[in-house]
């Protein structure tokens, strides 16, 4: 016997032991669903290819159809068609049937054809009047932290002031030598003066 003959042969020897087994795995299937023994369930086939096929099983006063199936490595399988899960379309199809929800659209209507959108306001700008009511010279610092923090450095002489031009929260600082702060100030809208008090170490904000 030449090698496709043998072939053949076991082909044909696998199909007849994989329809079978088909047949076994649906009756077995069908008795654990209708609470029968295997013998009480009857399989009779309906459609039977090389590897799955479906059936009718009747047993006790129960009918049901099912579906065999055989892997490559022989373990066979049965299911019914109720037990594949219902088939899930996505919202929006071309068939659907009323149930998507209708597409929503915005009103042109609500705002005047001509307005444009809004703007954020500018920062206002306060012009205070620095003033050094000490007996000496003050070192400043005008920013968030001083030594650490972006900003920029200047002094003040003793019983004098000057005019400086600030947004509303900016601050104000007085710091030593070592440009660590000593006392600070944060400007507000409506704030006309900063002044170094007579101490030298304490900041007035008005």
């Amino acid at each position: 016997m030449n090698a496709r003959a043998c072939s053949l042969l076991a082909t044909t020897l696998l199909l007849t032991a994989c329809a079978g087994r088909l047949e076994s795995t649906v009756q077995k299937r069908a008795a654990s669903d209708f609470a029968c023994a295997p013998e009480q369930v009857k399989v009779e086939p309906q459609a039977v290819g090389a590897m799955s096929g479906t059936y009718v099983a009747r047993g006790c006063g129960q009918e049901d159809e099912y579906t065999g199936r055989c892997g490559l490595i022989g373990i066979c399988t049965a299911s019914r068609p109720s037990d594949m899960p219902p088939p899930t379309y996505a919202s929006g199809g071309g068939g659907g049937d009323g149930s998507a929800p209708p597409p929503s659209y915005s009103d042109p209507g609500g705002a005047p054809a001509d307005a444009a959108p809004s703007q954020p306001a500018a920062p206002s700008v306060v012009s205070v009047t620095l003033r050094n009511g000490c007996g000496q010279s003050v070192n400043l610092f005008f920013g968030d932290k001083p030594k650490f923090g972006s900003g920029t450095y200047s002094s003040l002489s003793s019983n004098t002031s000057t005019s400086k031009s600030f947004q509303p929260g900016d601050m104000v600082w007085i710091v030593d030598e070592s440009q660590n702060g000593i006392a600070s100030a944060t400007i507000e809208a409506g704030m006309r003066t900063v002044e170094i008090t007579g101490g030298c170490t304490s900041i007035s904000a008005h």
